[in-house]
């Protein structure tokens, strides 16, 4: 304990036992063994519609079947929305304006009294995804319809019509619009702020780092001077374990402490994280999913020219792509892969856990990681907010007197709206995001007044 540095011992044992053989073939941490035992694991059909109180029945029957056989289509978070849609959303609410209701062909009055239910949330909030709701039902009615026609011994008697109209279609056709307008003008308020959050981001980067070095060679009550200002040295007593390890902390001017060791670490991923995700307008988990083995490079027969790729590997739609790297972009990772680099010249393994597929991901040399204790870890979901957070308050970003924030999806919207502003054509910017549909690239694109307005002299 004392040579790891660890505060959970159990978590050391098992980690240990695996190792030397007593539990191997177990999963390599404790963390992996409670995730397998908990909600944070994929479950089946049956289990999920088990945790939505449905009783037994031949509608249940269906939802598990139809659930079992789209599974294969589709990523284990879209397929959790859906199943809950169909199962809690949809069949439990039924039941709960008839308790007697044997098939899926509902009653006018039943479908007036589910839609007027399923307006407000379990905590009787008003729900927003309303009309996407009503076209995921509308999806199944017409699948078993379609089913029907293909295997009617199968799924014949369950072809019924659909408790959802035209006009719901229409209407969340002028939702979509509607939220597509809002997003794009999210990313033309965000757009002239990105420059301003990149050179905070730099300059605290820079800060911290003069920051750590002033205070490494000071001891306690030493005064600190950085910048102008002026810090005192101070080191708590080492109260539990996890305070012996080797953090430098600094009393400022207002008499707060600054655990130093960790301000040089989050701004430095601060500054990391922004770069990658605003050049190459990557998903946040592709990002996260970064190797060492990510790195790649091409050499044309024709010019003998090397070209820097970055490897994306499948994640939300299983398609893998190779991003062309600029010198800026090659720079970044290269800094990272020195900063998470071994003392052995290697990077450390660690494993991810998808958030989306819940499952643990196989140990590599991820990118985005770093040490928690004696283990390397992939940067998290909360701690990714936080310093994105932390940089954009840091940077005083406002729109009309109010806070800004960046979110990582937001720079994903700011790639693409710079490549066709800068006349990428559509379809190869929605190759590099890896998109299916053009309209999808489409809809990242924020249109601004200087892009429609007449040339002119005419």
């Amino acid at each position: 304990m004392r040579t790891s540095g660890r505060h959970r011992r159990e978590h050391l044992a098992w980690e240990l036992l695996v190792a030397l053989g007593p539990l191997a073939g177990e999963p390599p941490t404790l963390r992996a063994v409670w995730t397998a035992k908990g909600n944070s694991r994929q479950h089946d059909p049956a289990g999920i519609l088990a945790r939505y109180g449905l009783p037994p029945s031949p509608v249940r029957d269906v939802l598990i079947d139809y659930l079992t056989e789209v599974r294969p289509g589709l990523d284990y978070g879209s397929w959790l929305r859906y199943a809950h849609t169909l199962g809690r959303a949809f069949w439990w609410e039924i039941l709960q304006t008839n308790p007697d209701q044997q098939d899926l062909r509902l009653a006018p009055e039943v479908v007036t009294e589910w839609r007027r239910r399923i307006k407000l949330t379990a905590t009787g909030q008003p729900r927003r995804d309303v009309h996407s709701l009503l076209f995921r039902v509308r999806g199944f009615y017409r699948d078993l319809q379609r089913r029907a026609l293909d295997e009617p011994a199968r799924w014949g008697v369950w072809a019924a019509p659909s408790p959802v109209r035209d006009t719901d279609v229409r209407a969340l056709r002028k939702a979509k619009r509607h939220q597509q307008a809002r997003t794009q003008q999210r990313t033309r308020v965000l757009t002239p702020l990105l420059p301003k959050l990149v050179a905070t981001a730099t300059a605290r980067r820079d800060w911290s780092v003069r920051l750590l070095a002033a205070a490494g060679g000071t001891g306690h009550d030493e005064q600190v001077v950085v910048d102008g200002v002026t810090y005192v040295r101070h080191d708590p007593p080492p109260l539990y374990l996890r305070q012996r390890r080797s953090r430098i902390w600094l009393r400022g001017p207002d008499g707060t402490h600054l655990d130093v060791t960790a301000l040089e670490a989050d701004c430095f991923w601060a500054w990391a994280l922004i770069e990658t995700l605003r050049l190459t307008g990557c998903r946040i988990e592709e990002a996260m999913e970064l190797t060492q083995l990510s790195l790649r490079h091409y050499t044309p027969p024709t010019t003998g020219t090397v070209v820097p790729l970055l490897h994306i590997v499948p994640s939300k739609l299983d398609i893998e792509r190779l991003i062309p790297m600029a010198p800026e972009l090659v720079t970044v990772l290269l800094t990272i892969v020195r900063r998470v680099r071994g003392t052995d010249g290697r990077i450390p393994l660690s494993i991810r856990y998808d958030t989306q597929d819940r499952v643990h991901g196989a140990p590599l040399p991820h990118l985005f990681s770093r040490p928690v204790g004696a283990r390397q870890e992939v940067l998290s979901g909360s701690c990714i907010r936080t310093i994105l957070n932390v940089t954009a308050e840091a940077a005083g970003l406002e729109d009309n007197g109010e806070p800004v924030r960046f979110t990582p999806h937001d720079f994903r919207r700011l790639f693409t709206t710079e490549l066709v502003g800068a006349g990428l054509p559509l379809h190869i910017a929605a190759t590099l995001l890896g998109h299916l549909d053009l309209d999808t690239t489409r809809g990242y694109t924020a249109v601004f007044p200087a892009d429609v307005s007449p040339p002119t002299g005419r």
